[in-house]
């Protein structure tokens, strides 16, 4: 379906299937069908995706998100 400037557009993906990476114990391999909705509820895209994701904990996840050189102020 067309898509135009000014339409609304949702996207939600749901789980089809997951294991464990054969290579990588702290990985895993997910694969999803994602599908994208306009405001009035026609899906104008849809598509399936494999993607290889870090467990929770896993090593290569420490430290990666970047230390902010300020503070974040929460009264702004």
């Amino acid at each position: 379906r067309p898509v135009f400037a000014g339409d609304t557009l949702w996207s939600e993906s749901v789980v089809l299937m997951k294991r464990e990476s054969a290579s990588r114990p702290h990985a895993g391999i997910v694969t999803v069908r994602t599908r994208t909705l306009n405001q009035d509820g026609e899906e104008v895209c849809s598509f399936r995706r494999t993607f290889y994701v870090y467990k929770r904990g896993a090593p290569e996840l420490l430290d990666v998100f970047p230390k902010a050189r300020t503070p974040i102020d929460a009264s702004e």
